[in-house]
């Protein structure tokens, strides 16, 4: 079923690019970039696209909070990486009512979960970087929303 490909710290290599971040929640403009992806989310009526959108935001928020661990803001990187892990959860459960009345387009999960593996594995490898045990533990608590869009996307892809 296809080679594995594996990155130089003997990790899978998963065929997912993440986005640029834009601003970072530590910059004086960022609450115009939240109202403009509120008003974004708010004018997609269809599930596929707010799937899409919801999981774009996911993919920023990860690495934004990435950008913000690196520059030693703990705090917020955390508050970040968890509101883009429920975005992710948020992309996944507007796919659900497509899913039940079998009209989910084929393939469309597919990025999804990708997504949710790329996800874990980058949290995995910020627990895995940080020396501060509580930081440490705070990452593997956002991970256990991750896991729980790993169930949904097997939950789904098992009803299409």
């Amino acid at each position: 079923s296809g080679c594995l490909l594996y990155d130089v710290d003997g990790n899978e290599y998963i065929d997912y690019v993440l986005p640029y971040p834009g601003i970072l929640p530590d910059h004086s403009l960022y609450p115009l970039k939240r109202l403009r992806d509120t008003l974004l989310l708010f004018f997609r009526r269809k599930p596929l696209e707010q799937s899409s959108l919801l999981l774009l935001f996911a993919d920023k928020y990860l690495v934004m909070g990435e950008r913000l661990l690196e520059k030693g803001e703990t705090d917020l990187a955390i508050t970040t990486l968890t509101t883009g892990q429920g975005y992710l959860l948020s992309a996944l459960e507007a796919l659900q009512p497509l899913a039940h009345a079998g009209t989910l387009p084929p393939g469309f999960l597919d990025k999804e979960a990708l997504a949710v593996k790329k996800h874990l594995q980058e949290l995995d490898r910020l627990q895995k970087n940080i020396k501060d045990d509580s930081v440490k533990q705070r990452i593997i608590d956002v991970e256990k929303s991750t896991q729980q869009a790993t169930q949904l996307v097997l939950s789904l892809q098992g009803k299409n």
